[in-house]
């Protein structure tokens, strides 16, 4: 039992040294926008702008992105889907939402919005321990 232990840890130790590096990996942002009733709110503007953004609308807006590999710009406002849902990628970083269109009251701005770093960055690397 424990040799099959062992063996499965360094095998899995293996593994994850011999992963590829993972670059550019975004942080997805999933939300749902409600109504003042309650009900989900079908094509809401989604505006996502940098930390640093004034107004209403707010500027200067961030990068965003259909993907997790940041390749695929997306655009920026951008409207809740048939249900009142909505996603995003981008870089691990802090940003500012803001949220408007029909059924709600003027236009809600939600500042300091943490999209976190999702993977382990190329230069830090992973180290394992194997006891017996």
């Amino acid at each position: 039992m424990r040799t099959w232990l062992g063996a499965s840890l360094l095998a899995l130790a293996l593994l994850a040294m011999a992963a590829p590096a993972a670059h550019a990996q975004g942080s997805r942002k999933d939300d749902m926008v409600f109504g003042p009733a309650g009900h989900p709110v079908v094509g809401a503007s989604i505006r996502v702008c940098q930390p640093t953004a004034t107004g209403t609308p707010c500027s200067p807006l961030a990068a965003v992105y259909t993907d997790a590999t940041l390749t695929t710009p997306a655009p920026n406002p951008f409207p809740t889907d048939g249900i009142g849902n909505y996603h995003f990628y981008a870089p691990a970083d802090r940003y500012t939402i803001q949220i408007s269109g029909p059924g709600l009251v003027g236009t809600t701005t939600y500042p300091d919005v943490i999209l976190p770093r999702m993977f382990p960055q190329a230069d830090q690397a992973a180290t394992f321990q194997l006891s017996r």
